[in-house]
């Protein structure tokens, strides 16, 4: 597997929601996915680790947060809202 083809398919699924455009409002190091305007992923394009943030649930963020070692409270986001996932594997919590 290519090192960056997880981030490459994150940029994939991204780019195939109805609606969705990429921005860098931030930079070349971060691609903002946007669907009406709205921003739904920003995605880390810079040296590892790289991380994509997802608009969740309240409620199921938390759970998936208690579940998975790699996916914590949205960096630089609203915690409640937000989720970001690093590019490592998913392992559940023991």
């Amino acid at each position: 597997m290519a090192r960056d083809s997880r981030r490459d398919r994150v940029i994939v699924a991204c780019n195939a929601q109805p609606g969705s455009v990429d921005d860098y409002p931030f930079g070349g190091e971060v691609a903002v996915f946007k669907v009406a305007g709205k921003m739904f992923a920003p995605v880390a394009l810079g040296p590892p680790p790289r991380s994509v943030s997802l608009k969740c649930d309240p409620d199921l963020a938390v759970t998936l947060r208690g579940q998975y070692a790699a996916i914590t409270a949205g960096y630089h986001l609203n915690k409640r809202h937000w989720n970001t996932v690093t590019a490592r594997r998913l392992r559940t919590r023991r």
